[in-house]
């Protein structure tokens, strides 16, 4: 029986060599660099800094939005022809900002100072079916084009402090994952070059795009102040808050807020389109 297998492997290595022109499968191992949307978050982010703003006397610093972050990538391709390959692979990609610690001065009276942080951390892992095409190739250049879909895995976290160094601190931190299925598919395309450095081992510069609303997080948070501490659990909303005005707000809540005081609720939503920029080695058996 493994002498079956073994011809049968050893023959389809062969039969595919020969419809890719030599190549039967490709390892890709890469790395870059890009710019994620969020979305949801940076309104939260946005409404605190200009809130505070207005609101007090004297301010330093602000919370920035987050949008840039690294990213690593492996890719096994196999060649259905010599123009056309079809990969499966994993990417990481993190992002991480420390918001801003905004000082603040003029607190209802007195100079009381205030201090607001948010250290927050978005990390994905989708798994990504991918077709590539190559137009246009030659002995040391192969131009490719791409395009695929990818099953998102994604995290993220929250922590804030406020009041930092005076009775009424509060330090909260907020975790939560996505967990429906249908709501973590994305979808991606791109551009790049092949330059073959030896017979074997190429290197690789490209460009991709990427579509990728992802919604559907739970999760728990702790909070701790100098009367006690405590912990919730939930599902991440978006919503508008009246206040002040209507503000956007992120938070785990069970049951979704309603009544007078919330509109617009729903899903809060973990925006990763947009685009990098990757390099990295191409290895070709």
């Amino acid at each position: 029986m493994k002498k079956i297998i073994l011809v049968l492997w050893v023959s389809s290595i062969s039969v595919f060599s020969q419809l890719s022109g030599g190549d039967f499968l490709s390892l890709k191992l890469k790395g870059g660099y890009g710019y994620s949307t969020i979305g949801d978050w940076n309104s939260y982010l946005v409404y605190w800094s200009n809130s505070n703003k207005a609101f007090y006397s004297t301010t330093t610093g602000e919370n920035k939005p987050l949008h840039y972050g690294p990213s690593l990538e492996g890719e096994l391709s196999f060649f259905i022809s010599p123009r056309l390959s079809i990969g499966l692979g994993a990417e990481y990609i993190y992002l991480e900002r420390k918001a801003g610690t905004a000082k603040l001065s003029g607190f209802i009276s007195g100079q009381l100072v205030f201090s607001l942080e948010h250290l927050t951390k978005i990390s994905a892992l989708p798994v990504k079916l991918t077709l590539t095409y190559f137009p246009v190739f030659g002995e040391r250049f192969k131009f490719f084009i791409k395009a695929g879909v990818g099953y998102y895995s994604v995290d993220f976290k929250d922590t804030a402090k406020f009041h930092e160094g005076t009775p009424s601190f509060l330090d909260r931190t907020q975790e939560a994952s996505a967990t429906k299925a249908s709501e973590k598919i994305g979808y991606h395309g791109g551009l790049g070059i092949e330059i073959a450095l030896m017979p074997h081992i190429a290197l690789l510069f490209e460009a991709e795009g990427r579509y990728a609303k992802i919604r559907g997080f739970e999760g728990s948070g702790n909070w701790q102040r100098e009367s006690g501490s405590g912990q919730w659990s939930g599902r991440l909303y978006y919503y508008e808050w009246k206040q002040l005005d209507w503000d956007p707000w992120i938070f785990l809540e069970s049951p979704a807020p309603s009544g007078p005081d919330y509109r617009n609720v729903r899903d809060a939503v973990v925006d990763l389109s947009g685009v990098s920029l990757k390099a990295g080695l191409v290895f070709h058996f």
